[in-house]
């Protein structure tokens, strides 16, 4: 059994079984959920002022040791220049990379 085939076996994941898989990651709602984490990847509180990150790079190792094809979508802000850095990244670790750009919708609470 080869690393690759062990860490499908940890997460118990058969290729066999499930045949043609395909991964479709909104990276929007992987990163939120992250955010509000406050437990580590081994259960350990984390402290006040640190914060889990997902490294795009990993994720996509993850996600093509089970996956035929990976499919990566987010959502960008054209006026921020990590946005459009991180999305060019991504294309260079995902079979696919789909964006548009962000909304920003004003909300009123009170009267205008």
């Amino acid at each position: 059994m080869d690393l690759n085939e062990l860490k499908l076996y940890s997460i118990g994941i058969d290729k066999k079984e499930f045949g043609r898989t395909y991964s479709f990651i909104d990276f929007g709602n992987v990163d939120y959920w992250y955010e509000k984490d406050e437990r580590d990847c081994e259960g350990n509180l984390l402290s006040e002022n640190e914060k889990l990150v997902i490294g795009i790079e990993k994720l996509a190792s993850f996600s093509h040791l089970f996956s035929e094809h990976s499919r990566f979508y987010f959502g960008f802000d054209p006026q921020n220049s990590k946005s459009v850095g991180f999305l060019d990244k991504s294309r260079d670790f995902f079979d696919k990379t789909i964006t548009k750009p962000i909304q920003n919708i004003r909300h009123y609470l009170g009267d205008a």
